[in-house]
């Protein structure tokens, strides 16, 4: 099954809010077979790649054994930044997505490895956590630089 990750944040005096390739995603999971739910959060990046089992054909950037079925899943990342998130637009837009087998994202926990540029100069602000509002001031654009309002959706 294919799922994408939707972003919307209003943004002030920001552009391009992106990830780096390396991100590492956070997402709480359910077993499609049995609907189990992941007890905590798993994490992974969309770089490191490994072979689930005794299976070297395929690589993948995660995967687990259920604890309830004992069916394993797996997740790949296959894009990332798809849609440039900019300015106050709330629309829900494709940011990722994901190849899932025998599991689905339920849960996002975005972390503090966004970043931003601002619409006023290059200067690019890293470390960004959109999960609480954020802002921090451009001294070249002598603009301040926020993200406020940021939701998610799973499709």
């Amino acid at each position: 099954m294919i799922q994408t990750l939707l972003i919307s944040a209003l943004i002030e005096n920001g552009q391009n809010l992106r990830i780096p390739n390396d991100y590492t995603w956070k997402f709480t999971l359910e077993c499609s077979n049995c609907r189990e739910r992941s007890p905590k959060p798993v994490v992974f990046n969309g770089i490191d790649k490994d072979s689930p089992g005794d299976n070297d054909r395929v690589s993948v950037n995660f995967y687990m054994t259920c604890k309830g079925c004992r069916r394993q899943a797996t997740i790949d990342v296959l894009r990332i930044n798809i849609t440039e998130i900019t300015g106050t637009s709330p629309e829900l837009v494709p940011f990722a997505t994901f190849e899932c087998r025998n599991t689905s994202l339920v849960e996002f926990f975005p972390s503090d490895e966004f970043e931003i540029t601002s619409t006023e100069s290059d200067t690019i602000f890293k470390e960004v956590d959109p999960s609480d509002e954020w802002a921090d001031y451009d001294e070249k654009g002598q603009v301040s630089v926020s993200i406020e309002e940021f939701n998610y959706k799973l499709d």
